[in-house]
């Protein structure tokens, strides 16, 4: 028996070595926006991690990230079965602690891209509810939960709410700014967006430019963080008239998302629109009418697929181990 005994702890030694090297790997390639390879490199923890038994927190380590992952890529219904697989894990094991309520997040972000808005806000405030217990009032999971709950507001149409929060995670975030320079620049990014809303656009225009330095000296010029940014500054130009810069950024941000999130990611789309509306207003109405077009052709893709019948109620997600 001995032999086998040590055969199988040999391969279980290997198996958590692949484990370890492709999470590293992905979390390696998350760092500089390349999300397709991270997927790629998670996948394969995925199967080095499933040696370690269903009910192994390793695995659902793995599931949560590739559901954000997936979530960050538009694959939606692929993030929705993931993020279960990782949240019924913990709920077995009896774990409702600060890794739990980060996986709660990552549901209710996506459930947020679906715009399931009272879905999202009950996993947001789940998840708060267990920070809270568990953490410092200045801890970046709370700073996240903030954002996130500041990101549901806006869907609502409670700007001054979401300012709020915002700012407080700001706050969070700059007390310990070297390491939380992408972290700063999304929130950055969302209050910017937040004073657009409240048409105090003069207050936005330094945060976005500020977002984007940010983002393109911590993240990279080609993450796509950058994307975002830059793409917001765009539309920031277009408000203000200033077409030739709208333009120019927003064909940039178009390029980034393409090459880093794949020419259907529905942020794509939202890209197309706007820059079809800089080209409008130069009078290159021939280009315009094709990135309106692709910017529709997207949309009716992911339209297409009724979220609805991938999902559950998300109470079921929450029951008592043993159940």
């Amino acid at each position: 028996m001995w032999p086998i005994a040590l055969a199988l702890a040999l391969n279980c030694f290997a198996q958590q070595q692949e484990w370890e090297r492709s999470f590293e790997a992905a979390r390696q390639l998350v760092g500089v926006g390349q999300y397709v390879a991270a997927a790629e490199k998670l996948e394969e923890a995925r199967q080095a991690a499933e040696a370690f038994g269903p009910d192994d927190l390793r695995l659902a380590t793995i599931w949560n990230a590739l559901g954000r992952m997936d979530t960050e890529l538009g694959r939606y219904r692929e993030a929705e079965r993931a993020l279960r697989q990782a949240v019924r894990i913990y709920d077995r094991a009896g774990r409702k602690d600060q890794e739990y309520a980060s996986m709660l997040r990552s549901l209710s972000n996506l459930y947020s891209c679906w715009h399931w808005d009272s879905r999202a806000q009950e996993l947001a405030q789940r998840a708060f509810d267990i920070h809270s217990k568990t953490l410092p009032t200045n801890h970046p999971d709370i700073a996240k939960d903030l954002r996130l709950v500041a990101h549901l507001d806006v869907l609502e149409g409670r700007y001054r709410e979401a300012e709020s929060l915002d700012r407080r995670a700001l706050a969070i975030w700059n007390l310990r700014p070297e390491g939380n320079q992408i972290d700063i620049a999304l929130t950055l990014n969302d209050l910017a967006n937040i004073l657009g809303g409240l048409k105090r656009h003069a207050e936005a225009e330094p945060l976005l430019e500020q977002a984007v330095a940010l983002a393109e000296r911590s993240a990279g010029t080609e993450h796509p963080l950058t994307g975002l940014t830059v793409g917001n500054l765009g539309a920031l130009r277009l408000y203000q008239r200033r077409n030739t810069e709208a333009e120019r950024l927003l064909a940039r941000a178009l390029a980034i998302n393409e090459r880093a999130l794949g020419a259907q990611h529905p942020d794509v789309a939202v890209t197309c629109m706007a820059y079809a509306q800089a080209l409008r207003r130069l009078n290159r109405k021939r280009e315009a009418k094709e990135y309106e077009k692709r910017a529709q052709a997207i949309r009716a893709n992911h339209s297409a697929e009724d979220a609805s019948q991938y999902t559950v109620d998300v109470r079921t997600l929450m029951v008592p181990p043993g159940r």
